[in-house]
């Protein structure tokens, strides 16, 4: 049973190990997460857009070896 409590500062969750894996947990605490880090970016759509392709690019870059037979 999953338990919340909160005061004027802070909320508290209470999950028991044993209704979430590890990995569970990070996937269901990565948007608060995402959206702590961002809540204070000047950054426009646009610029983020850029940066995403940017990223992508870098990655495919990196490990396109994995994916593609360099036989071909």
């Amino acid at each position: 049973m999953i338990q919340i409590d909160s005061n004027e500062k802070e909320v508290h969750v209470t999950i028991p190990r044993t209704d979430l894996t590890p990995e569970q947990l990070e996937k269901a605490l990565r948007p608060f997460r995402f959206s702590r880090l961002t809540s204070h970016s000047q950054m426009s759509q646009s610029e983020a857009m850029i940066m995403a392709e940017e990223s992508k690019s870098t990655w495919w870059q990196q490990n396109e070896h994995l994916y593609i037979s360099s036989n071909q």
